[in-house]
């Protein structure tokens, strides 16, 4: 944002916003502070303004508001504006205090500039060198407020940050390659089973905490994007955390560039995959018993219908022959009771003969 005096901007509106800041103007004349609370408000529309006829009044207004901009004359009744000011700088370090002063007050500036008043106005009051003034304490105080509310807003990035490292059991790190430095996220010290900021986050104690074998690994990871400038494809290592256990980390890298394309910072995610792989291997084993199961199923099935097979063969082709003889014989048996007249045998004849007849039928089906 550049500095802008009342002069070059033509007493017209600011080039930012200043809603919701206030100044406090202190005058111990009425006819001088109500001029220039006038010709404030004319020039600064939405600056809140108060107003106040000595020290020990603006000094109560001061801590009821803690408006951000003090103005104030030196010699005034029952509280001099130094004694006022030095007792806002006790409240609030950072408070803007412009003094307003006569020729003759010299002592009284140089107590100022003491208790850290950096701005002052000579009298009778030049208007345009009281907006320009004016205009670079609001300019800092706007700057101010945007940076505070940067700083607020990457607070709450980073907060949520590592909130969903913490959830998503994954930790970051980085690595100054011309330092040798390294930063280690909250997470990942969780990941190595220790407390954050337990121990330094230095390089030797990171791969340390690798299992001996996977040491290598890592370090050819970090070596790969740094010699290469890309990305390195995620690898699988092991930890050993103090407790004993054993804990399995899916490993990234990849490289930052400076802007003459030289590698200047490894960056990493270490994500702690150890509950997804027992998972994994828990499905693999029962993926296996339940192959393992289908193989016996289908070897019991087919020895059922091996017996089946046999079985359908003896009915259709074993039994067809005495059925065919029993056939013969209930015939001649109806023949027989035919010609005797005995019609009881006849019925049982009849009887034997249906009997045969279905026989066949199922014999039949399972051709």
């Amino acid at each position: 944002m550049e500095e802008t005096s009342a002069e070059g901007r033509g007493m017209g509106p600011l080039p930012y916003d200043i809603s919701g800041i206030a100044l406090l103007y202190i005058e111990d004349e009425s006819e001088a502070r109500s001029m220039v609370s006038k010709m404030l408000a004319m020039n600064y529309p939405k600056l809140k303004l108060y107003e106040a006829e000595n020290g020990a009044v603006g000094l109560e207004i001061y801590r009821k508001y803690l408006p951000e901009m003090v103005m104030t004359d030196i010699n005034m009744p029952v509280m001099d504006g130094i004694s006022m000011s030095r007792a806002i700088k006790a409240i609030n370090p950072e408070a803007n205090i412009i003094a307003v002063t006569a020729h003759s007050d010299t002592s009284y500036l140089l107590n100022a500039i003491e208790i850290g008043i950096h701005h002052y106005i000579l009298k009778p009051i030049n208007y345009q060198e009281l907006f320009s003034i004016t205009d670079k304490i609001l300019e800092q105080i706007v700057l101010k407020r945007l940076l505070a509310e940067q700083n607020r807003r990457l607070v709450e990035s980073e907060r949520q940050l590592a909130g969903a490292q913490r959830i998503a059991h994954l930790g970051s790190w980085q690595l100054d390659l011309p330092a040798g430095s390294m930063k280690w996220s909250d997470e990942l010290y969780r990941i190595f089973g220790i407390e954050p900021a337990s121990i330094p986050p230095a390089y030797q104690a990171f791969l340390d905490k690798f299992v001996p074998d996977d040491r290598k690994t890592v370090e050819k990871a970090i070596e790969d994007a740094e010699r290469s400038r890309q990305p390195v494809a995620a690898r699988f290592c092991h930890i050993l955390r103090p407790d004993g256990s054993l804990r399995t980390l899916q490993i990234e890298v990849d490289v930052i560039l400076t802007g003459a394309g030289v590698p200047a910072t490894i960056i990493g995610t270490s994500h702690d995959v150890t509950d997804l792989k027992q998972a994994e291997e828990k499905v693999h084993i029962l993926t296996e018993e339940l192959e393992r199961r289908v193989v016996q199923r289908t070897s019991l099935l087919q020895a059922s219908v091996k017996e089946l097979e046999t079985f359908s063969y003896f009915v259709s082709h074993d039994l067809r022959a005495p059925v065919a003889r029993l056939e013969g014989l209930c015939r001649a048996l109806l023949e027989d009771c035919g010609s005797c007249g005995n019609d009881g045998c006849k019925v049982y004849a009849e009887r034997a003969e249906r009997v045969v007849r279905q026989i066949k039928q199922i014999i039949d089906a399972f051709n």
